[in-house]
């Protein structure tokens, strides 16, 4: 979308007629965003005509986003489920286009690694893979706690005014917060989590340790771990209105730990042993028989499940890239499509 200048927009505007005062402020509004490369907004419709959505459905959409929403749960690793939601298409649309028109332009701080552009899951583990000491924490019901407020204050704060915030904030998220499965979730809450990314990067500094975050999990790591550091990350969290997971804190040698999923040792990136075994085993049962009598006999009802078996081999690969077997599974896999 190729937005209009200051002066465009001043143009723009004085051939509307308008009342003086009126143009006044609108001039300045628009070319207060148009001089931060923001598209400008001025009210719903105006919203609707920019997404080429219906009047009618746009104030729906804003008015009951949950309505737009797919939802359904995946089990968690440790117990309990995750709960995902994903847009229906035309709420989904408008969250890709806000994505690309606003937020993708904003700065996220240099230790955030989860869904930033550069960085990976690889590289957050990376940070810490030849430190003797870490120390990792998990930041409770992350998304959830990015409150609608926080993300209407956000949009306000670049300049937009107060209905047309609050119109965004009801785009990308539900009733009450950020979801998991909009596409706009991860990178508003790596937007919305700079300021406590600034603040715990800053006590890593002190303590001259690493520090780095893969969206809601957080490490630091050096040669030395001092033992008020999680009473200092703790107050940090709080102040900002987010909680520690204490089940999931561990703090011990690098060597050997996992992080993010991923076995350090002896400073190499290794994909955890009972992966590569389920793989091994899949493999060798889809070249031995087959991939469709594989799968009938024992009675795969996954209907991804030959995308997920690929996913998990390119991740292998990713991490441990000069690994032969998951290169020559994945050449294997595709012969049998």
């Amino acid at each position: 979308m190729k937005l209009k200048s200051p002066k465009e927009w001043e143009g723009y505007i004085k051939s509307r007629g308008l009342e003086p005062e009126l143009e006044k402020t609108l001039s300045a509004y628009a070319s207060n965003l148009s001089s931060k490369n923001l598209p400008v907004i001025f009210e719903l419709e105006h919203l609707s005509n920019i997404l080429d959505i219906e009047h009618d459905e746009m104030r729906v959409m804003v008015n009951g986003s949950d309505w737009f929403y797919r939802e359904f749960e995946i089990p968690k690793r440790r117990g309990g489920v995750r709960v995902i939601k994903v847009p229906y298409s035309s709420l989904m649309h408008a969250q890709y286009w806000l994505k690309e028109a606003i937020l993708d332009k904003e700065f996220i701080h240099s230790k955030a690694h989860g869904f930033a552009n550069g960085k990976s899951i690889k590289s957050h583990v990376e940070c810490h893979c030849h430190s003797l000491h870490i120390l990792k924490l998990d930041i409770k019901d992350f998304f959830p706690t990015f409150k609608k407020s926080w993300v209407a204050n956000y949009f306000n704060q670049l300049g937009y005014a107060p209905n047309v915030a609050f119109y965004l904030a009801n785009l990308t998220t539900d009733t009450v917060s950020l979801v998991q499965g909009a596409p706009t979730s991860p990178v508003l809450s790596n937007i919305l989590f700079r300021k406590a990314d600034r603040a715990l990067n800053k006590i890593a500094v002190k303590y001259e340790l690493s520090y780095s975050r893969y969206a809601d999990d957080m490490c630091f790591s050096g040669n030395y771990i001092p033992k008020k550091l999680l009473r200092l990350v703790e107050r940090i969290l709080r102040y900002f209105g987010f909680q520690l997971n204490s089940r999931k804190t561990y703090l011990g040698p690098v060597n050997g730990c996992h992080i993010t999923g991923i076995k350090v040792v002896d400073g190499q990136l290794k994909v955890s042993r009972k992966l590569k075994r389920e793989l091994r085993k899949q493999i060798h049962f889809i070249g031995k028989y087959g991939l469709l009598s594989h799968v009938n006999k024992k009675r795969i009802r996954d209907v991804f499940f030959v995308e997920r078996l690929m996913g998990q081999l390119n991740f292998w690969k990713f991490i441990e890239p000069e690994h032969e077997f998951p290169i020559e599974a994945l050449s294997l896999l595709r012969q049998k499509l």
